[in-house]
């Protein structure tokens, strides 16, 4: 399966009009200019948007991204620039060790202990145990934290486990959404397309002045 994409293409009337206008290879090179710098421009834009809907920062969200340049090649020129999301490692989804909770106030882990959830227990024969609070987890920003019941850390606190049974083992990791799936969100990839077709226009005026020293305007 693909990475989701979004290719900028073009279909501007006053485009088209003022590539009609020029030679052939320095349209092309326009074009080519104008694309690349839009899709740059698109994928700060990205990573902030993922970062303004997910508990996800800008920088890791911006790590996870990829853009796909046009280009000119054994003369003959490639049209089209995209912006791609990849997962960190291909075929495998977020650990939710990305979104656990971090730390709590002391008065919020005072009310959790009361609530029975954590602190010292007495045994049946003697003694007593310390009990660590439920992990908690937040993936977005809007909305509140979620337990998960038995989860736990291991794999040196980069893996998020469940118990599949009352025994130790089997375990597995658990995953949720990733960066594609951030990407494809319909409300982000709204924001950012229509910014990217916004910047194009300009870009384009702006490569054309460029490219032929101020001759045309």
């Amino acid at each position: 399966m693909s990475a989701p994409a979004i290719r900028v293409l073009h279909n501007f009337p006053e485009v088209a009009l003022k590539l009609g206008m020029l030679e052939d290879a320095v349209g092309n090179k326009v074009m080519v200019r104008a694309l690349n710098t839009t899709v740059r421009q698109a994928k700060p834009r990205m990573a902030s948007q993922i970062s303004k809907e997910f508990r996800i920062s800008v920088s890791d969200a911006k790590d996870r991204l990829d853009v796909s340049n046009a280009f000119k090649k054994g003369g003959e020129f490639r049209m089209e620039a995209s912006l791609s999301a990849r997962n960190k490692a291909k075929g495998r989804s977020m650990n939710l060790i990305a979104f656990v909770e971090r730390s709590i106030t002391l008065a919020e882990r005072s009310r959790r202990v009361k609530a029975g959830e954590g602190g010292k227990h007495k045994l049946r024969g003697g003694g007593e145990v310390t009990k660590a609070l439920q992990l908690r987890f937040q993936i977005k920003r809007s909305g509140g934290k979620q337990l998960i019941k038995g989860a736990f850390i291991a794999n040196k606190g980069r893996t998020v486990f469940i118990r599949e049974g009352k025994e130790r083992t089997p375990i597995r990791a658990l995953s949720t959404i990733d960066i594609p799936n951030m990407f494809n969100t319909k409300r982000i990839n709204e924001v950012v397309v229509k910014a990217m077709l916004e910047r194009f226009q300009s870009n384009f005026a702006r490569e054309l002045r460029v490219v032929t020293q101020g001759w045309v305007k």
